[in-house]
């Protein structure tokens, strides 16, 4: 399973770093700290490589929490709010943590004994900083769920409350199709084909005769000998169909190498 977390991770920060309005955002702040200078960086940098120190920065501390918080978030999705931001908040820090304090050296190298009471005192701020941001980011991702609840697929009610989470895969079984949710399955008298239609607005892909797909659970794929499979976040696993296989890779679930 860590090859299919790391597929899923790269899928999701491909994409995540691809949209310009993150590039514009991530360059813009990067340019404002550069100009500002703060952290006494105005006073010991020149104009331009001050200005290309902080976008260095920002950029590579973006990337870092943005692969940390990809990576922890589908194992952290069924644990307590403050378990997720005190978790991700802590690896935050610790990843940023260490690599400013890197750079900082290779840039300014420092006897460490001298300067004991500055590194600790940003490394707490770096530190504080990430849990603020991690908690922030889990409040406001609770208020867009709440939001999405209110635009939830037809499928799910046809299924017990209990059962009612976001939608996983489909798979037929004789006259059935069994829905899987991220809190249980539930067989339904339904043609699959009935059955897709009613996933909407979730982004998902038949990728056989007898299997769907939700796109956002899709953690990663493997070959089994002639086989193709992709591998769920759940760790099991639904078959790709030959006929199936460019659209699947066009969709970002299966490599196009």
């Amino acid at each position: 399973m860590a090859d299919g977390f790391a597929q899923f991770t790269l899928r999701k920060l491909r994409a995540h770093l691809g949209d310009y309005r993150v590039q514009v955002v991530v360059l813009g702040v990067g340019l404002m700290l550069g100009i500002s200078g703060p952290f006494e960086t105005g006073e010991v940098m020149r104009f331009l490589p001050r200005i290309a120190y902080w976008v260095g920065i920002v950029a590579s501390t973006y990337l870092i929490g943005s692969i940390i918080t990809l990576s922890l978030r589908p194992r952290l999705e069924h644990h307590p709010l403050w378990f997720r931001a005190s978790l991700t908040g802590l690896a935050l820090g610790c990843g940023i943590n260490l690599f400013v304090q890197t750079v900082n050296f290779l840039i300014w190298p420092i006897v460490v004994g001298e300067q004991l009471e500055g590194l600790a005192t940003l490394a707490l701020s770096i530190l504080v900083l990430c849990l603020v941001i991690s908690t922030v980011f889990e409040l406001v991702g609770l208020e867009d769920q709440a939001g999405i609840n209110d635009n939830l697929p037809p499928l799910l009610d046809r299924l017990p409350h209990g059962k009612r989470g976001a939608l996983v895969a489909l798979s037929v079984e004789d006259h059935y199709t069994r829905v899987r949710t991220t809190k249980g399955e539930e067989l339904l008298l339904l043609r699959l084909s009935d059955a897709i239609r009613e996933t909407a607005p979730v982004d998902g892909l038949q990728v056989h005769r007898s299997h769907w797909v939700a796109s956002e659970h899709v953690a990663g794929a493997r070959r089994d000998g002639d086989r193709t499979l992709l591998i769920l976040r759940d760790g099991k696993e639904v078959p790709v169909s030959r006929a199936n296989i460019p659209a699947a890779r066009e969709a970002g679930l299966l490599p196009r190498n």
